[in-house]
């Protein structure tokens, strides 16, 4: 019972890191994909990010919903930096924008379906990009408790077992290979 326990533990572990870095992966397509497009000459970053839904569509794919706001950096388009490690632009005319992106992901790729942004007011409120993964990872832990919901309602009880054993036999071979 106890190696049941621990190899769930694993199992739940390694979901949440896959789909937090699946998260992570998208919103990092979808800021490239706006700073190509965005005629600044300066680059925008993620503020915050918050995951509003993410839908199995099968074993290991997923549709993501996710809520982000970017805002301009200091960084220049032309110096090819990433975004992500540039000091947010200071200012009353700092421009801001929200934005929506819906993302298939699965274990090879993750691609944007849809992307939308509106241009914000300006505001004081500011997240750090700890702060944004962290609320992405609460995501994914309440997301994977509703998906699992879904497949032990769905199938039947044979399979479910059958997905579990097999799962945990992937696991169990992952763990002699560490160790």
């Amino acid at each position: 019972m106890k190696m049941r326990c621990c190899v769930f533990l694993f199992l739940l572990l390694q979901v949440l890191g896959v789909l937090a870095q699946k998260q992570m992966d998208a919103l990092q397509i979808a800021l490239n994909r706006i700073n190509a497009r965005i005629a600044t000459n300066h680059l925008y970053r993620v503020s915050k990010a918050d995951a509003k839904r993410i839908v199995p569509l099968g074993m290991g794919t997923f549709d993501l919903h996710l809520r982000f706001g970017i805002r301009e950096t200091e960084c220049q388009k032309s110096s090819g930096v990433d975004p992500q490690g540039c000091m947010y632009r200071k200012g009353f005319f700092v421009l801001e924008a929200g934005c929506y992106i819906r993302a298939r992901v699965n274990q090879d790729i993750t691609r944007i379906i849809s992307l939308r942004c509106t241009k914000a007011d300006s505001s004081s409120s500011e997240s750090s990009e700890e702060t944004a993964h962290i609320q992405l990872q609460h995501q994914a832990l309440m997301w994977f408790h509703q998906y699992m919901r879904v497949i032990m309602t769905t199938l039947k009880p044979t399979m479910f077992v059958e997905t579990i054993s097999a799962i945990t036999c992937h696991i169990t071979d992952l763990l002699d290979e560490i160790t």
